[in-house]
């Protein structure tokens, strides 16, 4: 599978920093989470990242909202960039995601457990809203980033 790119969501006390990689195959998407941790600060995840053998060359796109925690972690030595986010990318990057069909690796259980959990918030009269819920979306944030910079294509191939 072509590598796609890998990316970063941050958190530390009660939401996860996490780390997914993306691939592409066939017309599908192939996700494999490799960080999904609470307490991490921006030392962790390089070491994070030295332990897993992540290659220095490859690109981390992050959430742009952390600029300070990307140009720590870029002296460190990696290769990281902050997602282009612009007006209601949430919605595209979702929209863009279920373009595929998407694969998660099975050692992923976080990740999995996302992608099963993930909900639209709601009216006042229960109907469901355009807005997803800001729950059980940090490894998928981290998949969106990934993709980030190639969704303005409306189906991309990744060749």
């Amino acid at each position: 599978a072509k590598y796609i790119g890998t990316g970063l969501d941050f958190g530390f006390t009660n939401d996860p920093t996490t780390l997914v990689e993306i691939r592409y195959l066939h017309g599908n998407l192939y996700a494999k989470q490799h960080i999904y941790e609470t307490g991490l600060t921006n030392d962790d995840i390089s070491e994070q990242l030295y332990k897993i053998d992540f290659p220095r060359n490859e690109k981390i796109v992050a959430d742009s909202a952390e600029p300070k925690s990307i140009e720590e972690i870029k002296r460190k030595g990696w290769r990281i960039t902050g997602a282009e986010k612009g007006k209601d990318s949430i919605n595209q990057g979702i929209d863009a995601i279920k373009r595929y069909n998407v694969y998660i690796d099975t050692k992923s259980k976080d990740l999995i457990e996302e992608f099963s959990s993930y909900t639209w918030d709601k009216d006042r009269d229960g109907n469901p809203t355009n807005k997803p819920i800001d729950s059980f979306n940090h490894g998928i944030d981290a998949f969106r980033y990934a993709l980030s910079n190639k969704l303005l294509q409306p189906r991309p191939t990744f060749v």
